[in-house]
C-alpha cells in the first residue's frame, strides 16, 4: 500500500512538472508575439508630411520612428500590448491614442491617418461673461479681447465648469467660439453668445468659463482613466482668465 502511495506521488510530480513546463512556453511563446504598425501623419494645408516624431508608449520601453515626406511611419517587431502613441512635430500641436491595443502577428497592423495642426500665434488678453437678460432663457455674452497674428483665423474652444478650477481637463461642458471679431490696431475683440443648461447649470449657481486659442477645433483623444475628452489642437499654455457668473432665475416657458 505504501509503495502504490509512492508512486501516485511520483506521477503526480511528473505531471506538475510536465504542466508547468507547457504553461512557461506558452507563456514565453504568447509574451514574444510581435508584429509591424504603420500609419501616417498629415500636416493641414502642406504637402510635405516629413518630420514627425511618433513615440510608442508602454510600459517597459519607448519606441520612436519618424515620419517620410508623404507622413508614413514603420514600427517593426513590436510586441503585443497596449500603447499610448504620442506625434510630436515643432510648431504644431501634440496629438495622442491612449490604451491602443496592438495584437502582433503577421498581418501588420495599421492606424487611422492623423491630422497635426499649426500652434496658433495668439493670446487671450482677457475675457468677460455678461447676462444677456432673455426672458424664458439663459444666454450669456462672452467678450474677450485677443492680440497676435492669427486673428484671421481665430476659434476659441471654451470650457464650463462649476469651480474656479475649470481647464481643459477639468470641465463639465465644452464648445466652440464663434468669429465674430471687432479689429483694432493691436488689439481684437471676440464676441459671440450661448445658451446656458440650466440641468447642468441651475440657476442661482456660479458658473466658470475659460477659453483657449483653438486650431482645429474638434480634434481630441479620451482620457482612458476617467473617460473626458482631451481636445489637442489647442494652445493649452495660454488660456485665458476663468471668468464666472451666477446663473441667473429665468422664468418658465409657458406651454
Amino acid at each position: 500500500m505504501k509503495i502504490f502511495r509512492n508512486r501516485i506521488k511520483v506521477v503526480f510530480c511528473i505531471a506538475s512538472i510536465v504542466i508547468f513546463t507547457t504553461a512557461c512556453e506558452w507563456s514565453e511563446e504568447y509574451d514574444l508575439l510581435s508584429g509591424q504598425l504603420t500609419g501616417y501623419v498629415s500636416f493641414y494645408g502642406e504637402s510635405d508630411n516629413s518630420g514627425t516624431e511618433v513615440i510608442i508608449q508602454g510600459s517597459n520601453r519607448h519606441i520612436k520612428a519618424i515620419t517620410d515626406e508623404s507622413g508614413k511611419f514603420v514600427i517593426d517587431d513590436l510586441e503585443s500590448g497596449t500603447y499610448n502613441i504620442i506625434f510630436n512635430k515643432e510648431g504644431f500641436y501634440q496629438y495622442m491614442i491612449m490604451g491602443y491595443g496592438f495584437v502582433g502577428g503577421a498581418v501588420p497592423a495599421s492606424i487611422r491617418t492623423i491630422p497635426l495642426y499649426r500652434e496658433l500665434d495668439m493670446e487671450i488678453d482677457s475675457m468677460e461673461l455678461t447676462d444677456m437678460g432673455m426672458i424664458y432663457s439663459v444666454r450669456l455674452e462672452v467678450t474677450a479681447r485677443v492680440s497676435g497674428k492669427d486673428y484671421n483665423n481665430l476659434r476659441c474652444r471654451c470650457f464650463l465648469g462649476d469651480s474656479p478650477g475649470v481647464s481643459y481637463t477639468d470641465y463639465i461642458e465644452s464648445f466652440v467660439s464663434g468669429n465674430y471679431i471687432v479689429s483694432g490696431n493691436d488689439i481684437h475683440t471676440i464676441s459671440f453668445d450661448f445658451k446656458v443648461d440650466t440641468f447642468k447649470f441651475p440657476s442661482g449657481s456660479e458658473l466658470y468659463m475659460i477659453m483657449y486659442p483653438a486650431s482645429g477645433s474638434g480634434q481630441y483623444y479620451t482620457n482612458m482613466e476617467n473617460g473626458t475628452k482631451i481636445y489637442s489642437s489647442i494652445s493649452k499654455d495660454q488660456p485665458s482668465n476663468v471668468a464666472s457668473i451666477i446663473v441667473p432665475e429665468k422664468e418658465k416657458l409657458k406651454r
